[in-house]
């Protein structure tokens, strides 16, 4: 009897000490604090991620080197700052400006300091900007051991024979069809880019006071 007594008060004791507090208490803590995790990981996420919304201007000091001191400065503005993301952050983020944003930095300008007609340089710069993509798609695989080139010719394949099947076509498209969808597509989406890349530029270099170098269209001069 005594000893029932002393364990039924120290289970009264520790009911007590307890009744203020919720049992999962802890687990609300623990779920705040993940919050809170979560929260701060995605701020520095956005931070990370955030100079992808200004890779348009990546290109430009290369134009506007090209622009005003000429088709070398263009020149050695790329190389300088290739060297520069190679020593700061590796041969990955260097050779992405290059394939991506450099050389068709360089291309457009070298072609605006030439005079070049808006037709003639976005055919040109698109074609860079297409052929720089596939070359970054294909530096990325061969850094991560797959072939990333397949997969989207793969995906592209079944997508189209869904959307056939799925019309009441029967026919299933060849993978030259495939790959020649592919390049139209990344043609179209470099071409657009370029566009507006050229928009950009004009309005930006024409804010600076550089619009006596620069060829522009009728409607264009009209609007700005």
């Amino acid at each position: 009897m005594p000893e029932f007594q002393f364990v039924e008060l120290k289970t009264m004791k520790k009911k007590k000490r307890t009744r203020g507090f919720p049992r999962n208490f802890t687990t609300y803590r623990q779920m705040e604090l993940c919050i809170r995790k979560r929260c701060n990981w995605l701020n520095v996420q956005c931070l990370l991620h955030s100079p992808n919304y200004f890779s348009c201007f990546f290109s430009l000091p290369i134009v506007i080197s090209s622009m005003r001191w000429g088709v070398d400065a263009g020149r050695k503005t790329l190389v300088a700052t290739t060297i520069l993301l190679l020593v700061l952050s590796g041969p990955v983020k260097a050779l992405t400006y290059l394939l991506k944003h450099g050389i068709v930095g360089f291309t457009m300008g070298t072609l605006w300091r030439l005079g070049a007609s808006w037709n003639l340089s976005i055919f040109l710069c698109t074609i860079v900007r297409a052929v720089g993509a596939v070359g970054f798609v294909l530096i990325s695989s061969f850094l991560i051991r797959e072939n990333i080139l397949a997969l989207i010719t793969i995906n592209i394949h079944a997508s189209l024979t869904f959307v056939l099947t799925a019309s009441g076509v029967n026919s299933i498209p060849s993978m030259n069809v495939i790959y020649t969808l592919f390049g139209i597509l990344v043609l179209i989406n470099s071409g657009c880019f370029m566009f507006l890349l050229h928009l950009l530029y004009s309005v930006f270099l024409t804010r600076i006071g550089m619009k006596s170098s620069l060829r522009l269209p009728r409607w264009l001069e009209k609007a700005i």
